[in-house]
C-alpha cells in the first residue's frame, strides 16, 4: 500500500496544492495504519487461541498489549475478538479483511446479524449496504433491525417532505405486533432510505409509549428471556445492582399482598406491575427484570411528559431529525439549531423541505463558515460536502457518494475518485 501514496511533486506537476496533496498522503497513512492493526488482531486472536498468555507470563491480550505493544487495553481486545466473531460471517469477514468497513461498522453488523445463521443473501445486503456508510447510520439501523426483529415496529409510513405530511403522521408506524414465536429472531434486510429517515422521527411521549409496549411484549412472551451484560465501574455496578434489587423486592410484597384468587385491582396498572403479579403468583418470586423495566418505566415518565416539553419553533424539523445533528456523521444533540437550505435573506421558504437541524458548529463553522455545505431538499435528497472545498467528501443520506453522478462509491477509492478533477 506504500506505492499508494502521492508524492507532492507530482501532484503539484497536475496543479493540486501541497496542503491537498498532504491531505491525501494522510488518508493514505491511515489506510495503512489500519491494515496493520487489523493483521495485528489476526496475530493476537491466533496468540490466544493457542494459549500463548500463560506461557508469555501475562492475563491476556488486553494485558500483553498494554506491556509489550503499547497499545490500549481495549482497542486490542476489540480486534483480536472481531476476528473470531467474523468466522460464521464469510462475506462480511472479506470486507473487514480488505478495509472496505471499519473495526466498528464490523462491529455494529455481527450484532445486526446475531450468533445464528443467516441466509447469505441477507449477509450480502447488509455489507454491501454498510460499504461507505457511516457508523452514525449503521447505529440507526441496528436499533431499527431489532425493533422489527420483535415486531414492535411496524410498516415504514411514507416519507413527509411537507408540512401537511408531517401532521398526517400518526403513531401506527409502532402498532403493537405479536412477537415471532420463533427461538430466534428474524434479521430484516437492510432499510430503504426513506425507511431508515422514517424511523428516526421522535416526538415527545414516544420513549414513554415504547417502554410501554415492549414490556407488554415481554409479559406476552415469559419464556423469551435474554443476558444483557455492562461494563460498568465496580461502585456504579454496584449502586445499579442494589436500585434494581429494591425496586424488585417493593414489586414483589406489593404483589404478595394481593392474593392471587383476586384479579388485578388497577386495570390501567404499568406492564411492570402486571408482570410483578403473574410472577409472584405463579413462581412466589419477581425476577430482576421486572425491577428494571420498572425503573425505565419511571425514568421516562418523569422525563418524557409531553406537558412538561416546551414547544420550540421548528418543532416539526427537531422531531424529525431525531432531536440532533443531521450532518452525516454528526450525533451531537446539544445546541441544535435551525438551518434554511436555501437562505431566508434569499427568500428561503419555511417548508419542511427548506430547513434541517444542524448543531452550533456545522451551523455557524460549517454551513456559514467554509467546512461545510448543504444543498437540495429535505430530508432524503440533500447533497452535503463536509470539509473545505478541496479537500471535502460528499455525502447523501450518511453515504459517501461520488457527486459526478450522485452514486455511492467505495471508501477506498475516494481519494482518487475526488482528486480526478471533482
Amino acid at each position: 500500500m506504500l506505492e499508494q501514496v502521492v508524492s507532492i511533486e507530482s501532484a503539484m506537476a497536475f496543479g493540486m496544492s501541497s496542503a491537498v496533496v498532504a491531505g491525501w498522503q494522510l488518508w493514505d497513512l491511515v489506510q495503512i495504519e489500519d491494515r496493520l492493526e487489523r493483521l495485528l488482531g489476526r496475530a493476537l486472536h491466533a496468540m490466544g487461541r493457542h494459549g500463548d498468555w500463560s506461557q508469555l507470563g501475562f492475563t491476556g491480550v488486553g494485558h500483553y498489549a498494554e506491556q509489550r505493544l503499547g497499545m490500549g487495553r481495549r482497542t486490542a481486545e476489540s480486534r483480536a475478538a472481531i476476528v473470531g466473531a467474523l468466522k460464521r460471517r464469510p462475506a462480511l469477514q472479506a470486507a473487514y479483511a480488505s478495509g472496505a468497513i471499519g473495526l466498528e461498522s464490523a462491529w455494529l453488523l455481527v450484532r445486526v446479524l446475531g450468533r445464528g445463521p443467516v441466509e447469505p443473501e441477507i449477509e450480502a445486503a447488509w455489507v454491501n449496504s454498510a460499504r461507505g456508510m457511516t457508523v452514525k447510520r449503521l447505529r440507526d439501523e441496528l436499533r431499527r433491525a431489532r425493533l422489527v426483529s420483535c415486531g414492535v415496529l411496524g410498516p415504514p409510513e411514507p416519507q413527509a417532505t411537507r408540512i401537511s405530511d408531517l401532521e398526517a403522521l400518526p403513531t401506527s408506524a409502532f402498532e403493537s405486533r405479536p412477537i415471532p414465536r420463533t427461538l430466534r429472531p428474524v434479521v430484516p434486510l437492510p432499510a430503504t432510505d426513506a425507511e431508515w429517515q422514517s424511523s428516526l422521527r421522535r416526538w415527545p411521549g414516544m420513549t414513554r409509549e415504547r417502554v410501554w409496549r415492549l414490556g407488554t411484549h415481554a409479559l406476552e412472551a415469559p419464556g423469551a428471556v435474554v443476558f444483557r451484560r455492562f461494563r460498568l465501574p465496580q461502585d456504579l455496578a454496584g449502586l445499579f445492582l442494589s436500585a434494581i434489587e429494591s425496586e424488585r423486592r417493593r414489586l414483589e410484597e406489593e404483589a404478595h399482598q394481593t392474593p392471587w384468587t383476586k384479579p388485578w385491582p388497577d386495570p390501567l396498572a404499568t406492564p411492570a406491575k402486571r408482570a410483578a403479579q403473574e410472577y409472584a403468583n405463579r413462581l412466589r418470586r419477581v425476577p430482576a427484570w421486572v425491577g428494571l423495566l420498572s425503573l425505565l418505566e419511571d425514568f421516562v415518565r418523569t422525563w418524557d411528559d409531553p406537558k412538561r416539553i416546551p414547544d420550540r419553533r421548528w418543532k416539526r424539523i427537531y422531531e424529525r431529525e431525531n432531536y440532533r445533528c443531521a450532518a452525516p456523521g454528526c450525533t451531537r444533540s446539544a445546541d441544535i439549531q435551525d438551518h434554511h437550505i436555501d437562505y431566508r435573506s434569499d427568500m428561503g421558504s419555511d417548508e419542511p423541505w427548506n430547513q434541517v437541524a444542524l448543531c452550533a458548529f456545522h451551523h455557524q463553522q460549517g454551513e456559514h463558515g467554509r467546512l461545510a455545505r448543504v444543498r437540495g431538499s429535505a430530508p432524503l435528497d440533500l447533497l452535503w460536502r463536509l470539509g473545505v472545498p478541496d479537500l471535502g467528501t460528499w455525502w447523501k443520506n450518511e453515504r459517501r457518494i461520488d457527486p459526478r453522478d450522485g452514486n455511492a462509491i467505495d471508501a477506498r477509492t475516494i481519494p482518487r475518485a475526488m482528486t480526478a478533477g471533482v
